[in-house]
């Protein structure tokens, strides 16, 4: 599943990385992700997070440089119990467009996935008597 805008690189630690090709998608790919995304977000404010989901990975795939439609999919699939894809999905959305609103949105997301990760490997880390002596 390769786009020109897109290539994903798997690396050794299950990372992703996301090369962005120099063309972005052409108008009417633009004008049919913004409609897509319009279809999900109905989809989504009546928590059918799946069709939703559907939606916007229409519109990513119509327009891969749209920030809008990577961030609402990121969103989806959070609901959905799927964290790690949504956390790739607002990467995306923070790459392609880093000035838009949506890549703000996407970079306040990841910070809080962030903040809540590490409160949680602290609370761990306390409850089980491991402050201060991590391992490597």
């Amino acid at each position: 599943m390769s786009h020109p805008i897109f290539q994903r690189i798997f690396g050794a630690g299950g990372g992703v990385r996301v090369l962005m090709a120099a063309d972005g998608g052409t108008t009417s790919q633009r004008k049919a992700s913004v409609q897509l995304v319009k279809k999900g977000t109905e989809f989504y404010n009546t928590h059918r997070y799946i069709e939703a989901s559907d939606f916007f990975r229409e519109a990513v795939a119509q327009d891969p440089g749209y920030a809008r439609a990577h961030c609402y999919l990121g969103n989806a699939l959070h609901k959905m119990g799927l964290p790690e894809e949504a956390v790739i999905e607002w990467k995306k959305a923070v790459i392609v467009e880093p000035d838009s609103d949506s890549a703000l949105k996407a970079q306040c997301k990841l910070e809080r996935v962030a903040a809540q990760n590490s409160t949680i490997v602290r609370s761990l880390e306390e409850s089980l008597g491991m402050r201060g002596h991590r391992h490597t």
